[in-house]
């Protein structure tokens, strides 16, 4: 984003820059993150140009120079990739509202653990959504965010304000309104599954906006600051009575499986960020002496860091390296002449993969020797092993119609499994 809008401002050796970052997205991010990141930079350069006296043709020429340089770079994989989807399972109807926020999902920036529950691992997770375990930039960040939208007269910050709330209105799928309306208008959203994925660009406005609040204090005159510091302890009571009532509905309107004590620990815990969050944000700017104004501010970003450090259990467990090992599970199961590549597959019957959703393990350890000698998803890869499924967010919709009968039977197809080179399979009620 910043090459970019470097690039059409000043050209030159940013253009490079621009296209090189532009092209490493393309050819590596996630679809949603990449419409997401020009967006905004579409948005960015409207409010840019509507400033602008002058210049305007230069800086879209060059806009439009890194678009079609960053396009030409990522075509080799691009234009497959959109081939592959115009083939694929998905299209405009494709279920588009898995996995989306839950209509009280806004709680968790301010309460991280609010209605979560926790996991056979130790993390904690949302109910119906498991795309992230958690999406918490910080009591503090919000705080200073909202302050931003609100005091700071810039259309630059009124922009990031309503493409955040538009993005997390959009979070909330078929609990909001504006993800169903937006998709009769673009029927092209339907390709997208997971609305929860728009939760993406607030992580990045966010703490603009809240780098902008900071930078508003310090350039305050004396005059208005007692104004302002008024502002800044309202929206700190107002935050905290907002913290108070998500303790009480969580004991008041218990969520099953997740615990009330647990949200009413991390909100109380939040409310003591916030209030040193916004008190250090106050000290900061009353300090006048040069030695601690300095200590105030590494202070200041030291509880913005701590505030999301202590969010929580880790939300991505890790396991020692030798899990993942090459052909483990290869030695471990002992196959009989094991399926090879070109020659013949295996393949767990429909029983055996639902069952595979339901049987998580309580040590990381335990959990991917289990997936991998299951050969879940597409742990088969790290044994070359074929196998008839895997775990693909794209694939030829006659394939799909191909394993729907292949699972869907109450018997497996002799002859499909045969026509599928299926060589080995599970024994039913046999780990």
């Amino acid at each position: 984003m910043l090459a970019v809008e470097r690039a059409w401002r000043e050209g030159g050796r940013w253009l490079l820059l621009a296209v090189l970052a532009g092209a490493l997205q393309m050819l590596a991010g996630a679809p949603e993150v990449i419409l997401l990141t020009w967006v905004l930079l579409a948005a960015l350069f409207a409010g840019e140009m509507v400033q602008a006296s002058a210049s305007r043709w230069r800086m879209s020429a060059r806009l439009v120079t890194v678009g079609l340089w960053v396009a030409g770079l990522a075509a080799a994989q691009l234009l497959p990739f959109l081939d592959l989807l115009t083939h694929s399972q998905r299209d405009k109807t494709f279920v588009s509202s898995m996995w989306s926020m839950p209509a009280w999902g806004w709680a968790n920036f301010l309460v991280p653990l609010y209605r979560n529950y926790a996991t056979p691992l130790g993390t904690y997770a949302q109910p119906d959504q498991y795309w992230i375990p958690s999406y918490y930039l910080g009591v503090g960040v919000i705080s200073l965010a909202l302050l931003a939208v609100g005091l700071v007269r810039r259309p630059f910050v009124w922009l990031l304000g309503v493409l955040t709330a538009l993005c997390l209105l959009l979070t909330l799928g078929p609990h909001g309104l504006v993800y169903s309306a937006l998709g009769r208008v673009l029927p092209g959203l339907g390709f997208m599954r997971y609305p929860i994925k728009f939760v993406i660009l607030p992580t990045v406005l966010a703490p603009l906006l809240t780098a902008t609040f900071l930078a508003h204090c310090s350039r305050v005159i004396a005059v208005d600051w007692p104004r302002l510091r008024r502002r800044i302890v309202g929206l700190g009571f107002a935050l905290l009575a907002i913290i108070a009532l998500l303790i009480w509905s969580a004991f008041r309107f218990p969520l099953q499986g997740a615990s009330a004590g647990v949200a009413a620990q991390s909100g109380a815990i939040r409310a003591g960020f916030l209030i040193l969050i916004l008190g250090g944000t106050v000290a900061w700017r009353q300090v006048r002496r040069q030695p601690l104004e300095r200590l105030a501010r590494f202070a200041l970003l030291l509880l913005l860091w701590l505030d999301v450090l202590t969010a929580g259990p880790r939300p991505n467990p890790s396991v020692p390296r030798w899990v993942y090992g090459p052909d483990l599970a290869r030695k471990e199961l002992h196959l009989d002449a094991a399926p090879q590549v070109g020659d013949s597959r295996a393949m767990l019957n429909a029983e055996a993969e639902r069952n595979l959703l339901v049987a998580p393990m309580t040590n990381g350890v335990n959990q991917v020797l289990y997936a991998r000698l299951a050969f879940y998803c597409n742990d088969n890869l790290l044994d070359h092993i074929p196998k008839v499924v895997g775990m693909y967010s794209l694939f030829l919709r006659e394939s799909g119609d191909v394993l729907s009968t292949l699972f869907g039977a109450p018997q497996l197809p002799a002859g499909l499994a045969d026509f599928l080179a299926v060589s080995h399979i599970n024994t039913p009620n046999k780990e």
